[in-house]
């Protein structure tokens, strides 16, 4: 039993490179995926976090036909693209009539169109479905240090902007009033959601990358009260969920991202039932 234990849950990652490399990418993620996360929850923004996602397609796509399976082109591309959707839809929403969320939703819907063509002109019909739902082979050294590199600013950030960020939780209009300037502070906080999707996209897929953002954020919500717990408990969910998740894919040889996020949405569902168990007991 504990050769095969053994054999399932830890030989992949003595044996193979690519396996070390690929947990390595996704803890590092998993960190900066669960801050980022609880603040897109306690914020209610998660349709900005779910157009974000599929805005980086079409900059990959435009990457990846222009120079090939090259991951800091397909990452540049991805942020320029996200950034721009950011940027216009903040820009059309404060100059038409239009909400935000309607803004986003219209650049979204056409951003996911749009990657899905470009992606469709591609002759390469195996690394596409890579793109939309990760490969854990594609993490190659370069990549790992670009994701590292992406998590630590993440953090660091995260740090020393950290109470402006909670506190503009509770009452921006007050944190405005005070002289923080909240409009570079979100615009700071979307491109680094952006970044971290880009780097999530290669293990996750683009498809993916979102939902190890926020159903470990979403089931930490319904689990703790206390603030700092949420940020805890949202980054431990999604390296469990990492790992599992890529140990069973290897095993089962198939794609690492859905698993993941399945596994994700395991932890969603024992949020909701420890919640209406609580409540009720309460």
């Amino acid at each position: 039993m504990i050769e095969s234990f053994s054999k399932i849950f830890l030989s992949p990652f003595y044996e193979y490179d690519f396996m070390r490399h690929a947990l390595l990418a996704c803890v590092a993620t998993s960190v900066t995926s669960g801050i980022l996360g609880v603040i897109l929850v306690l914020r209610r923004l998660s349709l900005v976090g779910d157009a974000l996602s599929h805005g980086i397609l079409p900059g990959i796509a435009i990457a990846y036909l222009s120079a090939g399976f090259s991951f800091s082109l397909m990452s540049v591309g991805g942020l320029i693209a996200g950034v721009l959707i950011a940027v216009l839809a903040s820009y059309f929403s404060k100059h038409t009539k239009l909400r935000e969320d309607a803004t986003l939703s219209g650049f979204y819907l056409f951003s996911l169109a749009l990657g899905v063509l470009l992606l469709s002109l591609s002759s390469g019909g195996m690394k596409v479905s890579h793109l939309l739902f990760g490969n854990v082979l594609a993490i190659t050294t370069d990549a790992l240090f670009l994701i590292f590199g992406i998590s630590f600013l993440t953090i660091t950030l995260f740090l020393v902007f950290s109470r402006m960020m909670i506190f503009s939780y509770f009452d921006e209009i007050f944190m405005a009033l005070t002289g923080v300037k909240t409009r570079a502070l979100n615009m700071m906080f979307l491109i680094l959601v952006v970044l971290n999707l880009v780097a999530s996209s290669q293990t996750l897929g683009t498809l993916m990358a979102l939902g190890m953002m926020m159903l470990p954020a979403i089931a930490a919500n319904l689990m703790v009260r206390h603030m700092w717990s949420l940020f805890i408990l949202s980054g431990v969910i999604s390296i469990t969920c990492s790992y599992f998740g890529l140990v069973l894919s290897f095993a089962l040889n198939m794609p690492t991202g859905p698993f993941i996020v399945l596994l994700a949405g395991v932890f969603y569902f024992i949020g909701l039932g420890f919640y209406m168990l609580r409540e009720r007991t309460c």
